[in-house]
């Protein structure tokens, strides 16, 4: 019988061959923890370091490092130092993110502090909506604001302000109209500023018979607009070329007790010169001669 037998040479290479195969799963199996410990999506930072090159830092200095101008990315690398990164840290994180209207990482951070088994706290949602606020993602806001309704956190105007600053950023005036029904609902009365950003938008848009729904609301509600909250009314129904009702906005302001300036006189005047309403061109007429009444004073 004969026996085939391998030249030596090869025999070594097979070897090596083999031992260079096991060092590599090794490495894949040592390797692949880490690489699932970070949330699908997760923005990558600009630096990323191996745990066994550069030391793991505590929450103290982390805390310490990063001040209150520090930026979403450099709150990013600083959370990778980490093995066990505090809600406290997550937020200041969170807070970057807000400043600088990082709504995408904000939601993902959200997510990953409750895949790293941390409750968020009032404030990351706040802060996560906040972020949403400022780029107009209403739909992520209104996704995280549901979250924080299940977690039972206080649910106040300051949150709904965040929520209706994204829907006035992306120029969606029913959902945020929506958003003011739920404030409601929930017995909260929408500040001065979230009216006066719903009424503005409605002037951009057009819409006017919103705008001056906001108006009466804001009142019927007991909160008392300002002569900005009249002017934006107005600018919507200058667009839409609405004279008599811009006629008629003056007299609600001035039973509410705000002066029309003479800018604004002028451009009712001008309204209704072009509707041909000629007795009302006059009656503003004779006021603008009388000086108007000084725009935002209030009337005595």
């Amino acid at each position: 019988m004969v026996v085939s037998q391998m030249p030596m040479g090869q025999s070594r290479l097979d070897a090596l061959g083999g031992t260079l195969a096991l060092a590599l799963l090794l490495t894949l199996v040592v390797l692949l923890p880490t690489a699932q410990a970070f949330v699908p999506g997760h923005p990558q930072p600009s630096f990323r370091s191996s745990p066994t090159i550069r030391a793991r830092a505590s929450a103290r200095e982390v805390t310490t490092l990063g001040g209150e101008d520090m930026s979403w990315q450099e709150g990013l690398n600083l959370l990778e130092t980490l093995e066990t990164p505090t809600v406290e840290i997550y937020n200041k994180v969170l807070k970057a993110c807000a400043r600088e209207g990082q709504w995408e990482p904000g939601c993902w951070l959200l997510e990953e502090m409750v895949e790293l088994g941390l409750e968020p706290d009032r404030q990351s949602f706040v802060l996560a909506i906040e972020a949403c606020g400022e780029q107009g993602r209403y739909e992520e806001a209104n996704h995280v604001l549901s979250y924080m309704k299940d977690a039972e956190h206080k649910l106040d105007n300051e949150v709904y302000g965040f929520v209706a600053r994204a829907c006035e950023a992306a120029k969606n005036w029913r959902q945020l109209q929506w958003t003011l029904d739920e404030m409601t609902y929930r017995e909260l009365v929408p500040d001065l500023v979230t009216y006066n950003r719903a009424i503005g938008g409605c002037g951009e848009e057009g819409e006017w018979e919103m705008a001056l729904t906001l108006v009466l609301e804001a009142d019927r509600r007991g909160v008392t607009c300002d002569y900005a909250s009249y002017d934006l009314a107005m600018q919507a129904l200058h667009k839409a070329k609405q004279a008599t009702r811009a006629h008629e906005l003056l007299k609600t302001m001035k039973e509410a007790g705000v002066a029309p300036g003479k800018d604004m006189l002028a451009l009712v005047m001008k309204l209704c010169q072009e509707a041909g309403e000629m007795v009302r061109v006059e009656e503003i007429g004779r006021e603008l001669d009388r000086g108007g009444l000084g725009g935002g004073r209030r009337v005595e």
